[in-house]
């Protein structure tokens, strides 16, 4: 028998391509498997910042109302350089200035969101002792949040430089609103933030439903009665969840400030909607900020609050 070597040559160039492709199939598969492992990292990220919001960590003083009301006025507190306290003097403005009928649809919800448990019983203290009737009452609420439900707060990125005691204060802030907001959202029709040494203007709540009357038609997520900060800072409690869980998931990233920009760009309001006049004055001059108490007193003038006159409410 004879055998006849075959006359079939392999195809080089055709060959070439085939390996080709498989590599370019098998690069594909690595770069699906980075992005579903990127994907996978970033789910877990979202899970275990969002797990963070959890009512069962929050520890409340004073009497839940069962009517939802009106108004709720958020005030995160934190201890201050030097010893200063502005808390009982900003809670004895707001109750001074707001009438009977408006206090039955408004709850005063504060935040000792100090790590200092011991602090915090004393400043809890003192508050039942002058203001014990408005807890029980439901007009004031004061919270608390033990610091094992927070997330890290140390080695964290430092996107301006910032000093580390800086950037965990500000992250800190973010993570303070987020429980705020979180536990506020369902106590009234609209959540308005300040900050624990304000003063408000004579009449400030019936100014905020006239403003809240005015944008009736137009759509809007927050209205805005300060010019400082996150003072003044008015939500419709719906969008709060949300607000929530975005400081959350960027808490580390950027100030408060800058990241409600982002927030109300997201949920398509691309501008801010401002009050003619700003509802609350800045009393306080030592920041909770411990590098910027180090610069010494500071005070933060908002030029466009006028405090009106105790017959205008």
């Amino acid at each position: 028998m004879t055998y006849v070597a075959s006359t079939d040559k392999i195809n080089e160039s055709e060959f070439a391509v085939s390996i080709n492709d498989h590599q370019r199939d098998f690069s594909t598969t690595i770069q699906k498997l980075h992005q579903r492992e990127k994907q996978n990292s970033v789910d877990n990220l979202i899970h275990s910042r969002w797990n963070v919001l959890d009512l069962g960590s929050v520890q409340v003083a004073g009497r839940w109302r069962q009517k939802r009301g009106f108004l709720t006025i958020g005030i995160p507190s934190v201890k201050r350089a030097r010893g200063a306290e502005y808390l009982l003097q900003t809670i004895r403005y707001i109750i001074s200035r707001t009438t009977l009928k408006e206090k039955e649809s408004i709850v005063l919800l504060v935040f000792l969101a100090n790590f200092d448990t011991d602090y915090n019983a004393a400043v809890l203290k003192n508050i039942s002792a002058r203001y014990g009737d408005y807890m029980n009452s439901g007009f004031l609420l004061v919270m608390q949040v033990p610091e094992k439900y927070y997330p890290p707060l140390t080695n964290l990125k430092r996107n301006y430089n910032d000093p580390p005691n800086q950037v965990a204060w500000r992250s800190k802030q973010n993570v303070d609103y987020a429980f705020m907001f979180f536990y506020g959202r369902n106590i009234s029709e609209y959540y308005i933030q300040i900050e624990d040494d304000v003063m408000p203007a004579f009449g400030f709540v019936k100014d905020i439903r006239a403003f809240i009357l005015k944008n009736y038609k137009n759509p809007w997520v927050c209205l805005e009665f300060s010019l400082l900060g996150f003072i003044g800072k008015l939500f419709k409690s719906g969008v709060l969840d949300k607000l929530a869980r975005y400081l959350i998931l960027f808490y580390d990233e950027q100030p408060c400030d800058w990241l409600i920009n982002y927030f109300l760009s997201s949920v398509t309001q691309t501008r801010h909607i401002y009050n003619r006049k700003s509802l609350f004055q800045h009393k306080g001059i030592w920041s909770s900020s411990s590098e910027k108490s180090k610069q010494g007193p500071f005070k933060a003038y908002d030029i466009y609050f006028r405090e009106g006159k105790l017959n205008n409410e």
